[in-house]
């Protein structure tokens, strides 16, 4: 793609002002020093010495799957030798090999004869990834199945790690870890992906799980394994499948896995599988059919990456609580939302804190409370907004506020233990840790200055007694309540 056409099609995405901004603001950020990072937290010799030794009281067979084609000698034989590397010893390495030419297979066999836990077997054609993928799980009898892609890597505790949460958690079916790339030579390890514990609603806008993923083999069998309609994303597909079926679904804050990056693979260079991308849209699909939250699911501009409208099940109405001690930004904030809420019926109610709210006041089913100060961006986003709460897994639901006077996130959402919100400061089209800060994602909480949810949860957490919005969101999450940030619904604060 050229560069005229990359700017057309992101003019055509964002509009006239976020592509000025980007052209002409100075908006690049320190980078993450990840050499300095590694020299401080990578494994040392003797913690790899002491796992070898280490002694598990369940010692489950891991499977791992590698679906190989056309792979090159060197990508073949470093990712053989990586799991050859580990410290956990009862594993066993699938092999299928789709290649057209011999020379993958007489490399697998020079390491076969020298290490039975390495099985091969060889396809008769090429069938594409999933189905061979498929062909290298029907070789497994691990008790799980761990997937690496033919030119990857797995750090050396990688499956110490795993049967390590397996063995602190009875009901781990399904097991992540964090990760990062490699170059091509292998001589640098770079842009680490420090991943958010399971988060339903992250994993519906981008397959943020990725590597190293571990699953149950009886789930991936009762599943029917990898669906060849979804190659390109059939990972993707596959992971959803899975953690519907998973009891306990854990994360591994460790990095476990390297990807590879060279120019035929999606991690270097997003062009290259258009048709991955579409697949993933289909499996998200398919998933919200399957879990009862029917929704329209439409691609992001950056590729990989996608947008949950839910469809909203019953007429409902929301109750907007306007904030505020002045009474013309009051009017004007209910001016701004009138305007832009869509077509759903409301009731207005402008009080100067939220504890004057009263429960009895409250007369529809969603309660919105709104600081003053918001002048909404976005259009027709209050159906959206209902789409997210009416589900009873949810609790307060967030958008993104803007600082108009510098352009920059104010609020995003926030996490736990960190300060302020998340990516404050930020300007607005500079491009987020994994593009987080546009993506619908469940967050600890999010700010009292726009935040709806469910007329029954407010009465529960005390809206109207309870002005602390941290205070409001952990008591919800205290309650197994999932707090949910959108940010492409946007408003200025």
């Amino acid at each position: 793609m050229s560069k005229i056409d990359i700017l057309k099609r992101y003019y055509h995405y964002y509009g006239m002002k976020m592509l000025l901004l980007k052209l002409f603001r100075n908006n690049s950020a320190e980078n993450f020093d990840y050499d300095s990072w590694l020299k401080k937290n990578a494994i040392t010799e003797a913690e790899l010495e002491k796992q070898k030794k280490y002694e598990f009281a369940y010692n489950p067979k891991i499977s791992i799957i590698v679906p190989t084609y056309e792979t090159p000698e060197m990508f073949l034989r470093e990712m053989i030798e990586s799991v050859q590397q580990q410290t956990y010893s009862n594993w066993e390495l699938c092999i299928a090999d789709g290649s057209v030419s011999d020379q993958v297979m007489q490399v697998i066999q020079a390491y076969t004869q020298a290490d039975k836990r390495i099985i091969v077997k060889k396809l008769t054609k090429n069938k594409g990834i999933a189905d061979n993928t498929n062909a290298a799980i029907a070789i497994a009898s691990g008790e799980y199945i761990a997937l690496l892609d033919h030119d990857d890597l797995l750090a050396p505790d990688a499956l110490f790690e795993v049967v390590r949460c397996v063995n602190d958690n009875e009901k781990a079916d399904v097991i992540y870890s964090d990760e990062d790339k490699i170059t091509a030579d292998s001589a640098r390890r770079f842009e680490p992906h420090f991943k958010t514990d399971f988060n339903i609603e992250l994993l519906r806008s981008n397959n943020y799980i990725c590597h190293l993923f571990v699953v149950k083999r009886l789930i991936v069998e009762e599943i029917g394994g990898f669906r060849n309609d979804f190659d390109g994303a059939q990972d993707y597909d596959l992971i959803l499948r899975c953690i519907e079926k998973a009891e306990g679904i854990y994360h591994i804050p460790k990095i476990l896995y390297h990807w590879r990056v060279h120019q035929s693979s999606t991690a270097e260079n997003p062009e290259s599988k258009l048709y991955a991308y579409d697949a993933g849209k289909r499996a998200i699909e398919e998933h919200l059919k399957r879990v009862d939250r029917p929704g329209k699911v439409r691609e992001l501009y950056y590729r990989g990456f996608y947008h949950v409208t839910y469809k909203v099940k019953e007429k409902a109405g929301v109750t907007v609580c306007f904030v505020g001690n002045n009474k013309t930004d009051v009017k004007k904030c209910m001016k701004s939302i009138k305007k832009t809420a869509g077509n759903v019926k409301c009731q207005f109610i402008a009080v100067k804190a939220i504890k004057e709210v009263k429960a009895e006041q409250i007369r529809y089913e969603y309660v919105l409370f709104v600081d003053s100060s918001i002048r909404m961006i976005s259009k027709n986003w209050m159906r959206e907004m209902i789409g997210i709460c009416q589900f009873p897994e949810n609790g307060v639901v967030g958008i993104q506020l803007i600082n108009k006077k510098n352009q920059t996130i104010y609020h995003n959402g926030f996490i736990k233990g960190q300060k302020g919100y998340a990516f404050q400061g930020q300007p607005v089209e500079a491009v987020g840790y994994f593009h987080r800060d546009e993506l619908t994602q469940c967050v600890d909480g999010v700010t009292d200055k726009f935040m709806m949810m469910r007329t029954d949860l407010a009465k529960e957490v005390n809206c109207d007694e309870n002005t602390d919005e941290r205070e409001i969101c952990y008591t919800l999450r205290k309650k197994a309540k999932q707090n949910v940030v959108v940010p492409l619904i946007k408003a200025y604060v």
